[in-house]
């Protein structure tokens, strides 16, 4: 298999330079062209130029909350205080059954203990009787 895979291989590649060798043939270089930007470009170059030497870079400024916010802000934190002073973590609880309830759950395992005995017993009964009649 490795044979056939070197042979399809190297056939491809022979292949692709023949290809290429023509495709050498049909490349044609250009002259060299030169390119000058436009009359409006270079004023519009210019524009940009000219707006960026206009920047001015300030001082740092410090920004202080008005009275309003000041007072959002207060009523804020005072509601999410009285919400956490209004939290009241109770005592675990343990919910026992009643004696009804658990003689009923006892009834009820009792039945399923029943149901699956019973057939069982009629498994092993049919398969003896399969087992006589051979």
């Amino acid at each position: 298999m490795n044979a056939k895979i070197l042979t399809a291989a190297m056939s491809l590649a022979l292949s692709l330079t023949a290809v290429a060798a023509n495709a050498s043939d049909r490349i044609v270089d250009l002259p060299a062209v030169q390119v000058r930007p436009s009359a409006d470009q270079l004023a519009e170059r210019a524009a940009i130029v000219e707006s960026q030497q206009r920047i001015v870079t300030l001082d740092a400024v410090v920004v202080r909350p008005t009275t309003a916010q000041r007072a959002e802000r207060a009523a804020f934190l005072a509601a999410e205080q009285m919400l956490n002073e209004n939290i009241i973590t109770l005592a675990t609880v343990y919910v026992r059954p009643t004696a009804e309830q658990l003689a009923e759950r006892a009834a009820v395992v009792a039945a399923e203990r029943a149901q699956a005995m019973a057939s069982q017993a009629a498994v092993s009964l049919a398969a003896e009787a399969q087992a006589l009649q051979r």
